[in-house]
């Protein structure tokens, strides 16, 4: 069940994802900003309805709550943010470190 939520999630936020992309490479910012925000909300509120009603369909019980293992990973997720928003300068070392807690997500989802 939480991979076809992830899918859900995927196919909702992928057309963000690209202007969000064309948007950093022009070094838009704010626009970038306002993208992921609106692209959260907008993923949020169509992806656990979608899940809720093809839980329904096929007669799974849907858990909404979060596993110990996803909820470390949110705490993670939520220090390597604030320590890149709060430095002066984001370098590719933070990317590397934001890819490498959605990798372990990934890992995590299909384990």
């Amino acid at each position: 069940m939480a991979l076809s939520g992830v899918l859900i999630a995927m196919i909702v936020f992928l057309p963000e994802s690209i202007t969000s992309v064309r948007a950093a490479l022009q070094g838009e910012i704010q626009r970038v900003s306002n993208l992921c925000h609106g692209a959260l909300v907008s993923t949020v509120g169509l992806t656990i309805p979608a899940v809720l009603i093809i839980g329904a369909l096929t007669g799974q019980a849907v858990v909404l709550g979060e596993s110990p293992a996803n909820l470390v990973l949110l705490g993670v997720t939520l220090m390597l943010s604030v320590t890149t928003v709060a430095s002066k300068k984001v370098t590719a070392m933070h990317g590397a470190a934001h890819l490498v807690v959605f990798a372990v997500y990934g890992i995590a989802v299909f384990s």
